[in-house]
């Protein structure tokens, strides 16, 4: 007989087996039933036996009670006979596992192997127990210490009295447990050799089944060249032919559909690389980029797009683009590069150069908003403009002061010649008296002795000779001062070098202070401290403007402090070396000093909190641009509103 032809027995022998398995199962359950039955009948018997023999002792006890006639005399020592001679029979020692108990109607102990009179731990654990329970027995479960018990009750009506015998539910099955034990043993005995034997024939029934299986799952791992044992005309047989065709057949569409995961595998790393080209382009384009759709909703922006709206990519994606260029609802038509304004997420305005390039992605329009940010070129602009017009005042200055010199050197020059002639003409008028006060003691000179001194006090000749010294040394004092002026201003408006050159800053801040000496001549006192400074390589007018700066600042400070001609400010100056590598500079005021909440914005171009017309913003951060910027120095501050405010610069001695 061959194999193939025993699959029908197979099904036969599985269906046997199950059936036997269902029958062995429903044995098993009614038996457990019945034994379980008979346990709880026995264990019902036997407990309301002993329940009887208490309530017969009760009810001698009553009988013995209504004898006497005085039941409320005697009814405590009966009842406290009944429960010494109860405890006596049941209670030998105390160690028990089943037991009676009895609780009065208030469910309080009146006797316990274990708990004394009175104990009330079951007036909660027996709260769904009928007050008073029926005569007939009954029977409830409650837990008692983590132990489950399962009792008999009897209710004693004339005392009012509960009666139960209790006992663990583990001892009442103990029993039923032994005998499901035994059987359920002898049943899987039984099962397991049944099961073994319909195993073997089974293995032997579904061997060619499970070699189909195996080179079922040698296919799956990829081997498709798994021989298939397709003799046998049963079902089997049939099966297996079915198989290999079927096998045959995944071959070529698998050889199918790796051709063709090849082409695609072509395509998508080409588009991967066009992808991937197209976010490098986006993302390192020098100039923000955002996709915009006919909603005006973000789909897309890159880095720098980012960075300048104060936002991130995925932040700004979904946003509505009005809400960063407002007023800038385009025709959707292409535009040139246009200056315009768009605001960050701050609601800062910042310009741009913006171009809009409407674009095809797929059937959706989208329009590329693509910009510039003009800040930093503004600033640069204003900067220059600025730089621009310093050097037109330079230049200018520069020319006046070489006008005014020649003709102050020429009223210096008279002014010395005419000193110098007033002293001739002092010793000659002295002459004069002298002769004069000798011919008034000549007769016949009187008369023109008397007319020259009329004419001496006519001439006020007297006031003359007191003021004219003092006029004269005013004079040459005040053309000095024009000329250290004119001197000052030549130098400050030198024209700049292109390169570096060695510079005395000691110098530059003396010709500074003679400069501004406008500015703060009337609010303010200057002290000044110069060390001993080595030659400084720099751009010497670029410092200049850094230190004109600072001192405008800092009598502008203490105008605003409120200073009098009574309460004088101070501005002092100092230099000193910082090492071997730099110089310092110090510039102190005791102005209003600068609040703490505008301390890091004061190097910002175009911050002022002046009033308009008084500054343009520009000084502090023009003056950090030479220092650090194009000298690599510092430009720090130290302030205490009310107080003053401190700016030091560092220098490097030799700059590169």
């Amino acid at each position: 007989m061959k194999t193939a032809n025993l699959s029908l027995r197979a099904r036969l022998l599985l269906l046997v087996g199950a059936g036997f398995t269902f029958a062995t199962f429903v044995l098993a359950i009614a038996a457990n039933k019945v034994v379980t039955a008979q346990a709880n009948q026995m264990q019902s018997q036997l407990l309301a036996e002993r329940l009887d023999f208490m309530l017969s002792v009760l009810q001698r006890k009553q009988e013995l009670l209504e004898k006497t006639g005085m039941p409320d005399v005697y009814r405590s020592a009966l009842q406290e006979s009944a429960r010494r001679e109860l405890s006596a029979k049941y209670y030998p020692t105390g160690d028990v596992l089943s037991y009676p108990l009895i609780l009065d109607a208030e469910r309080r102990v009146v006797m316990h192997p274990l708990l004394p009179p009175g104990d009330d731990s079951f007036v909660a654990l027996l709260a769904d127990l009928a007050n008073p329970p029926s005569q007939s027995i009954g029977e409830v479960e409650y837990e008692y210490k983590g132990v489950r018990k399962w009792a008999s009750v009897r209710s004693f009506a004339p005392w009012g009295w509960t009666l139960l015998y209790a006992t663990p539910l583990s001892a009442k099955y103990g029993m039923v447990r032994e005998l499901r034990t035994t059987l359920l043993a002898t049943m899987v005995a039984v099962a397991a050799l049944v099961l073994g034997a319909l195993s073997l024939l089974i293995a032997l029934v579904t061997k060619p089944i499970r070699d189909l299986s195996a080179a079922a799952l040698r296919m799956v791992g990829g081997e498709l060249d798994v021989p298939i044992d397709v003799r046998g005309a049963g079902e089997i047989g049939i099966l297996a032919q079915s198989f290999a065709k079927m096998r045959d057949a995944v071959r070529l569409k698998i050889h199918c559909l790796d051709m063709e995961i090849d082409e695609r595998k072509k395509v998508q790393e080409a588009l991967g690389h066009a992808l991937q080209t197209t976010e490098q382009i986006i993302d390192f384009a020098p100039f923000a980029l955002v996709l915009v759709d006919a909603d005006e909703r973000i789909r897309q922006a890159n880095e720098l797009a980012g960075k300048i709206l104060g936002a991130s990519p995925v932040e700004l994606a979904g946003q509505n683009w009005a809400k960063f260029a407002p007023g800038l609802l385009h025709d959707r038509l292409p535009h040139k590069s246009e200056e315009t304004a768009v605001v960050d997420t701050q609601g800062k305005p910042l310009p741009v150069l913006l171009s809009v390039i409407p674009v095809l992605l797929g059937n959706e329009a989208i329009w590329i908003e693509a910009f510039l940010d003009l800040t930093e070129r503004k600033q640069l602009e204003a900067q220059l403009r600025h730089a621009q017009k310093l050097e037109a005042v330079g230049q200018l200055a520069s020319g006046i002061a070489h006008e005014i010199n020649t003709p102050a050197q020429f009223v210096g020059d008279n002014i010395h010649f005419l000193a110098e002639a007033y002293a001739g003409v002092k010793q000659l008028m002295d002459e004069y008296r002298q002769v004069l006060g000798n011919l008034t003691a000549l007769p016949g000179y009187e008369h023109f002795v008397e007319k020259l001194k009329r004419a001496e006090e006519g001439a006020d000749l007297a006031y003359i000779e007191e003021n004219a010294p003092t006029a004269f040394a005013r004079a040459s004092d005040g053309i000095a001062r024009i000329s250290g002026i004119v001197g000052a201003m030549k130098e400050f408006a030198h024209p700049a070098h292109r390169e570096k050159s060695l510079a005395d800053l000691n110098r530059a801040l003396k010709a500074t202070l003679t400069i501004s000496r406008n500015e703060y001549k009337y609010v303010a006192d200057i002290e000044t401290e110069f060390g001993d400074l080595p030659p400084v390589m720099c751009h010497i007018g670029d410092i200049n403007q850094v230190f004109l700066n600072l001192l405008v600042n800092a009598a502008h400070a203490i105008a605003d402090a409120g200073s009098t001609s009574d309460k004088r400010g101070r501005i002092r100056v100092r230099s000193a070396p910082e090492g071997k590598a730099q110089v310092r500079i110090e510039i102190e005021d005791t102005g209003c000093g600068i609040p703490a909440e505008i301390r890091d914005r004061i190097f910002d171009p175009f911050f002022t909190t002046k009033e308009v017309g008084r500054g343009t913003g520009q000084g502090l951060a023009i003056a950090r641009n030479i220092v650090v910027d194009q000298h690599h120095g510092s430009l720090t501050f130290e302030s205490e509103v009310g107080k003053g405010t401190t700016f030091t610069i560092l220098l490097p001695v030799l700059s590169q």
